[in-house]
């Protein structure tokens, strides 16, 4: 840049600490014997003020009726129950802008720690990009090149350094999403109140400071009693405002997608359960033994209301307000597929979905020749 004009600072920082504003400020802080400044509450500010006087706001969405933004949410379940899918696919939306599965999102900048390696997560994302047809090439989402364990006080400092540098460019970012906890915590107990609070607490302070939401994926215990929460200390579950459970659909004792559940809110009413379909994108790429590299993108199939989807349901609601498809055989199955889309309001993905599964359960038949 020939208009920027380099300090002694810019030097130092460029020669001493290779490029690195963090480590240069702290470096330059210990030469000079300079102590951390600690911020003071605002004694002007009475401690107290009479409560009830104030206008009720509206909850601003991070994501419509599930994440408010500059919340602690937490998505839970099993190993291998897809959850890392599905909060892949919800950065991608805030990224993006796009909606969630019919959620409006407030579009912003997304960092992903994932700690369990980039190639995996450069997959899931590429396999987002082609079934979405959207892409991700401008998207202010990013992920971490090196592990953050995020009970450590460098690499917390770390975070907020890199939040800073960025938000000229993006603003503070929407939404954190940390992949796994257990990956951050490092050699910290999850099951120790004493160090979930540290995590809480530095995690706390990076949402009050720049009003984003921190997303936490996590798993749950061994037992089948643990199934249904997440495992370790009482102190995580208790602390986030929003949490989800994600395990598989059994449906009659086979398993047929992945279900999606609202396990708590602290200010708003739980969302309905619904179920996903883990839909297989190839990616154009073939291994050692020329066979095409697969990824999973999550497709939703709808709410489930206490009881199993079945394919016809979506097909039943479209015959009873349309009378011609009440006359069997007289309707190509290319039609049916375009009124289940209108009068569904979903995808047309979605209703080609529904048609084929109740095809294959041979709930319905008898299509005229096409």
């Amino acid at each position: 840049d020939t208009e920027h004009s380099f300090d002694c600072f810019d030097l130092f920082v460029q020669f001493e600490h290779s490029g690195n504003v963090s480590n240069a400020v702290k470096g330059a802080a210990e030469q000079l014997n300079l102590d951390r400044v600690s911020v003071k509450p605002d004694d002007t500010k009475p401690l107290f003020k009479r409560i009830g006087l104030d206008a009720v706001t509206p909850p601003v969405w991070l994501v419509k009726s599930h994440i408010e933004e500059g919340t602690f949410v937490m998505v839970f379940g099993q190993s291998g129950a897809k959850k890392s899918f599905l909060v892949y696919d919800l950065a991608c939306c805030i990224a993006t802008g796009k909606d969630w599965h019919g959620n409006r999102v407030k579009k912003g900048a997304v960092l992903i720690i994932a700690g369990e390696g980039s190639a995996g997560l450069n997959r899931r994302l590429k396999g987002w990009e082609k079934h979405n047809q959207t892409s991700l090439k401008d998207a202010p989402l990013y992920g971490n090149e090196r592990p953050l364990i995020l009970t450590d006080d460098e690499d917390i400092e770390a975070l907020i350094s890199y939040i800073q540098e960025r938000i000229g460019i993006d603003g503070a970012p929407s939404l954190i999403v940390v992949d796994t906890l257990a990956r951050a915590l490092g050699s910290a107990d999850e099951r120790s109140g004493a160090d979930v609070n540290k995590l809480i607490a530095a995690l706390t302070d990076i949402i009050q400071q720049y009003k984003c939401s921190i997303l936490l994926v996590h798993h749950t215990g061994h037992s089948d009693a643990a199934q249904h929460r997440a495992r370790g200390a009482s102190e995580l579950p208790a602390a986030v405002d929003h949490e989800f459970r994600v395990e598989p659909y059994d449906e009659a004792g086979v398993i047929t997608g992945t279900l999606f559940t609202n396990t708590k809110s602290k200010d708003a009413a739980l969302v309905e359960p619904v179920v996903f379909d883990m839909v297989t994108v190839g990616l154009g790429v073939c291994d050692e033994d020329m066979v095409e590299i697969d990824t999973l993108v999550p497709e939703l199939r709808g709410p489930v209301s206490g009881q199993p989807i079945n394919a016809i349901d979506p097909i039943t609601v479209v015959v009873d307000e349309d009378r011609k498809l009440r006359r069997k055989g007289d309707v190509k199955k290319t039609d049916l597929v375009h009124e289940v889309w209108l009068v569904l309001d979903g995808t047309k993905k979605q209703a080609q979905r529904w048609v084929r599964r109740a095809i294959e359960r041979e709930e319905i038949d008898d299509f005229p020749r096409q």
